[in-house]
């Protein structure tokens, strides 16, 4: 993926927390394929739409140091199960699946209709490592 490595290194530079599996994530997983808007913020540190909605709101993909310092303090292990509340369009969780490798699992709970939409399509296109779900908020009735 052009223009990762480099964002990477600047991330680094900048001290953001970059352990060998986030790296790993973030060099394995094309932001690209959770967007049609153009990685050029992205790869500039800045957040990136993943969908505009039917309202006109733009929904986004954060920016990678935000994506880096979230992973960084949730201290993922392989195998975890996380529950994720909102998606972001889906990147997040084809990294956190990159990370917690073949027996972990992501669980996207996400309330928007059109962003769950969003979200699952792109990840029915990803190759998932582990188990990836995403499922409204009603699913978390009876719990």
């Amino acid at each position: 993926m052009e223009g990762i490595s480099e964002l990477i290194e600047r991330l680094r530079a900048a001290g953001v927390p970059l352990d060998d599996s986030i790296e790993e994530a973030m060099s394995s997983v094309d932001p690209s394929c959770f967007t049609d808007h153009s990685l050029e913020p992205f790869l500039g540190d800045r957040p990136v739409p993943f969908l505009i909605t039917e309202g006109g709101a733009a929904k986004t993909i954060s920016a990678p140091h935000m994506v880096a310092t979230l992973l960084h303090h949730l201290e993922i292990r392989e195998a975890q199960h996380v529950l994720l509340l909102g998606s972001k369009g889906g990147y997040l969780a084809a990294l956190l699946d990159c990370m917690l490798g073949p027996d972990g699992v992501v669980t996207i709970i996400e309330p928007h209709d059109e962003v769950l939409l969003h979200t699952s399509e792109r990840l029915e296109m990803f190759d998932s490592m582990g188990f990836l779900t995403v499922l409204p908020p009603e699913a978390l009735e009876g719990w």
